[in-house]
């Protein structure tokens, strides 16, 4: 396995996102199955360096970008933007009301296919460079969003003659919330026809793309990490059952209600619960508790270092998994899903309908799936440590290590 391979990606480590975790673990673990990788990504990002750099820096070229926003924030500033979006609804104040519909023009006229287009030419400039510079790649590889991670690959792809995948971690233009037009769905097959195949992240966006590219599509899980679950829990466990929710919420997408009327209805199971919130969790959390007098039970405790929420995740008894209110979600599969996977605790999913991650909850014997109420009491009041605890076979499937194993056999079906 000695192929090599160039990665082209905005989101890389030390920049700290879900889609920097996947993709610097995923040239991690090609380089340890003995790939020769070299990495594009960009520098100076609006991130928090807060992830481990566990790829030799001299593998990683991080390239300048332009933003494109500058006439947007020349006129507005930096915080006129976000401020603009409170007051847009504003009917009264018409300037208001203008300035908002030519940023929406701006940004429909400029954002092609995204905000980040202003990195394409200094990615595409350090791609060939590095070609030219003798690392010829058997294949390109790059990893979506941004989608201008794309377009570089494109031209990279056409001018050397070099075969192309491309990864979706969110799709184009079926993007549930991209506002997408004929034109996005028209750029997005002028772009992916180059490429020599496809993958994404669940098997419902795969189903998506085969009927629309005639090109293999393959799904690769982001899965887990079983070396990040190797350390040795620390804290004293609460003598409460300790259900915990990590990550944010979002606001008539995710709802937790069910959960809170459940703990409201039984008194007994108030006083053996206690129930934490780590990330960014809205002002509705804080309501929900005050609405169903929970206040003394629900804890909410804003963003935690990634290190220290797989200690929390461990620590658990019980993890509260919320998808998503709308079908045309299905197939969403965040990283912390595969996180709770992995800590082996048991998972209780709640949400409006049977989204992938609950339908992976029930059919592997990780938790339950429910929305009712009275089956969520029953399911708390009958827990007892270790009951719910993963099955081994069914958990290890879910490990990076083997989702890498198949992307290496798609890289070699599909290199030079």
């Amino acid at each position: 396995m000695n192929k090599k391979i160039l990665f082209i990606t905005y989101h890389f480590p030390p920049y700290g996102c879900i889609g920097a975790l996947r993709t610097g673990k995923t040239v991690k673990k090609l380089i340890d199955l003995g790939y020769k990788v070299r990495v594009v990504s960009a520098s100076n990002q609006v991130l928090p360096k807060n992830l481990p750099m566990e790829v030799d820096v001299d593998k990683v070229f991080y390239t300048d970008w332009f933003d494109v926003n500058w006439p947007i924030i020349k006129l507005l500033g930096a915080k006129g933007i976000t401020s603009l979006k409170n007051k847009i609804s504003n009917k009264n104040n018409i300037n208001l009301k203008i300035i908002g519909w030519l940023k929406l023009l701006y940004t429909k006229f400029v954002h092609i296919p995204d905000q980040h287009i202003g990195w394409y030419f200094s990615a595409v400039k350090k791609s060939n460079s590095i070609i030219d510079a003798g690392f010829i790649p058997d294949i390109i590889f790059s990893s979506a969003t941004p989608y201008t991670s794309h377009l570089v690959a494109k031209k990279v792809s056409s001018k050397y003659n070099i075969p192309w995948i491309a990864e979706f971690r969110d799709l184009w233009s079926d993007n549930y919330n991209r506002m997408s037009s004929f034109f996005d769905r028209r750029f997005e097959k002028k772009t992916m026809h180059r490429s020599s195949a496809m993958i994404t992240v669940s098997e419902p966006l795969t189903k998506i793309l085969i009927n629309k590219y005639k090109q293999p599509i393959y799904t690769i899980l982001n899965g887990f990490d079983a070396e990040d679950f190797s350390f040795q829990v620390s804290g004293v466990n609460s003598q409460k059952i300790n259900i915990v929710y990590t990550g944010s919420i979002y606001e008539n997408k995710q709802d937790p209600s069910p959960l809170f009327i459940a703990l409201a209805s039984n008194k007994d199971l108030q006083n053996n619960v206690v129930l934490n919130f780590y990330g960014n969790s809205p002002n509705f959390i804080s309501d929900l508790s005050k609405k169903y007098n929970l206040e003394s039970i629900v804890k909410i405790h804003g963003l935690v270092p990634r290190s220290e929420i797989l200690n929390i995740q461990k620590k658990a008894d019980i993890l509260l998994l919320l998808t998503w209110n709308d079908p045309k979600q299905k197939g969403i599969l965040t990283g912390k899903f595969f996180e709770y996977i992995a800590s082996g605790n048991a998972i209780l999913s709640i949400g409006a309908f049977k989204d992938t991650p609950s339908e992976i909850v029930v059919e592997d014997k990780f938790g339950i799936e429910t929305n009712d109420p009275e089956e969520i009491t029953k399911f708390i009041s009958s827990y007892h440590k270790g009951k719910y605890n993963n099955n081994l076979i069914n958990r290890n499937k879910y490990e990076r290590q083997i989702q890498i194993n198949k992307l290496a056999e798609i890289i070699d079906k599909h290199a030079n």
